[in-house]
């Protein structure tokens, strides 16, 4: 009785090489979405802007917050929104995190690039 011999030929070696590198590279060029995302919350960048915080790149050049975290990679921008922030015992007596501040906040995230999440307190407090 004569037995298979299953030895890996030399052509077919460089055959399946050639295919895994043609499926690898098409992998890795493809114009997927990333899965992940990196993100943070920034909501309080208006009560430190107005307490006189600026914002420098890495060329130590003045930017807008929003724009050098999107140029390092950031895509989505959580901000917090509370009913009445200036309430007594509220989250901010200045009136931060309210509607106005808010929609002034994701008009810059967008102007950016990035993405936002909004985060509803139903209440004027943590």
């Amino acid at each position: 009785m004569k037995t298979k011999s299953y030895l890996i030929q030399p052509t077919n070696v460089l055959v399946l090489l050639f295919f895994l590198l043609v499926v690898l590279l098409n992998s890795s060029c493809a114009t997927k979405p990333s899965p992940f995302s990196i993100g943070a919350d920034i909501s309080f960048i208006p009560q430190m802007e107005a307490r006189g915080a600026a914002y420098y790149d890495s060329n130590n050049v003045k930017k807008d917050i929003c724009l050098i975290m999107a140029e390092n990679n950031f895509d989505n921008i959580r901000l917090r929104i509370f009913v009445n922030p200036e309430a007594e015992n509220g989250y901010s007596r200045d009136g931060f995190c309210d509607l106005d501040h808010t929609i002034a906040m994701a008009k810059r995230i967008k102007a950016a690039g990035m993405k936002f999440t909004l985060d509803f307190h139903y209440s004027d407090t943590w």
